[in-house]
């Protein structure tokens, strides 16, 4: 199969992006990272990936898109048009991933998910992490299951088939899309729009598209050693039921032994 694969990067307290690309590289994908102003690469950094300096784009703009006066795009409007860009620069991909810089994805992960695309007929987007707020995730055995609700808890590494991700930077609902509003009773400006994972899962339930999620986490939300939180929204820090769903850690072994256990309905 092939991959196409963003990275969306932003300063950061201390940064990830180079761990983030290294475990990409490792299996076997070169990411174009579309980073906010103010984010310099490192030489691996450039070695690894194409490198896209926001506010540059590489497709149409997405409607309503407004940057702040820096060039910043933030977090929801980054995402939206890096799957934009990634569509129009790689038109030929069978997936297409999107990921956060603080991702980082275990080794041998993307062979492995590509035993399981797509799991159902219905099925827009497999999720490589599963947070551990996730209480339908909690399965006493790792498996593979569909995401039955609205919203989406962490959009961190998302794989989309074509035709879902097109619906999602095509969406007339972007524009309506307000983020959570301040504690001033104001909502933030378009730069400052966050909680992407929530927009897209309410996307994809309105046009009847399923996540898949596993329930032992691909993907690692890393923060750097002796820090609490390393996040640009002030989010807070990743423990609790904010951290991977029992993350299989970033050399697990043979993936298909761990997942031994999956068993597919294509009809979900």
């Amino acid at each position: 199969m092939e991959w196409a694969t963003a990275v969306i990067a932003a300063p950061r307290q201390q940064p990830c992006l180079t761990r983030c690309l290294q475990s990409l590289h490792r299996n076997g994908l070169v990411p174009r990272v579309y980073a906010e102003p103010g984010l310099e690469p490192t030489a691996d950094d450039l070695a690894l990936s194409v490198f896209v300096r926001r506010p540059a784009r590489e497709s149409e703009p997405i409607p309503f898109l407004q940057h702040s006066p820096e060039g910043r795009f933030g977090n929801f409007q980054n995402w939206l048009q890096a799957g934009a860009d990634l569509l129009e620069t790689n038109p030929g991909a069978d997936v297409y991933l999107i990921c956060e810089d603080d991702a980082i994805i275990c080794n041998g992960a993307i062979p492995f998910v590509e035993e399981w695309l797509w799991p159902a007929i219905r099925c827009g987007a497999v999720s490589l992490y599963s947070a551990a707020s996730n209480d339908l995730l909690r399965h006493k055995v790792p498996n593979l299951v569909p995401f039955n609700r609205r919203g989406m808890l962490g959009a961190l590494a998302m794989a989309f088939r074509r035709e879902c991700l097109e619906s999602l930077v095509r969406s007339p609902e972007i524009q309506h899309w307000q983020g959570q509003m301040s504690q001033r009773g104001k909502f933030p400006p378009r730069w400052q729009l966050s909680a992407i994972d929530t927009w897209v899962g309410n996307r994809m339930s309105d046009a009847h598209w399923k996540i898949w999620c596993f329930s032992r986490s691909l993907v690692n939300h890393w923060v750097p050693p002796g820090l609490k939180s390393n996040s640009t929204l002030g989010t807070g820090p990743n423990i609790g039921r904010r951290c991977p769903l029992r993350y299989v850690g970033d050399e697990p072994g043979d993936l298909s032994t761990i997942f031994r256990a999956i068993k597919i309905d294509p009809v979900m």
